[in-house]
């Protein structure tokens, strides 16, 4: 699903999803991106069954991403929840909340992508991430935090 670049917030956002994936746990696969080219800010991949997520930011040295330490159920509807308020991330799946403090800006106003895309960087290794297989039931974003 590709939504056009007003779609999502240089600012602060809530990112809402229901998805019932079916994933590899030997490779990445990607949920959601604020990308094209190059990164917006947010990105967020199933990797090794667990929630993990990359920035794009401004600075351009920092290579910023997050292990959540949160389990997405493998063939099980998941709630897929991202929050930011410029002082930190929130990250909670089904209800187990993930808090960590980050400061960053989008690197760029920039498109969104549920589901695919595959270019390597940031923390998927060398194998490109997958793209989403699965279902999906809701995918709501908010232009505030949550």
């Amino acid at each position: 699903i590709n939504c056009p670049r007003e779609a999502f917030p240089q600012a602060a956002f809530t990112l809402e999803m229901e998805v019932k994936p079916q994933y590899d746990p030997a490779k990445p696969m990607t949920l959601f991106r604020h990308f094209s080219w190059i990164r917006g800010s947010l990105s967020l991949f199933i990797r090794e069954g667990e929630l993990f997520a990359t920035w794009g930011d401004r600075d351009l040295t920092r290579e910023p991403k997050f292990t959540t330490g949160l389990k997405v159920n493998n063939g099980e509807w998941n709630e897929i929840f991202v929050s930011y308020d410029f002082r930190e991330l929130v990250f909670r799946v089904n209800g187990v909340v993930r808090r960590l403090p980050w400061e960053g800006r989008a690197y760029a106003f920039k498109p969104a992508i549920f589901g695919g895309h595959d270019k390597v960087e940031l923390g998927t290794g060398k194998v490109p991430p997958g793209y989403f297989r699965g279902l999906l039931r809701r995918f709501t974003i908010h232009h505030n935090a949550r």
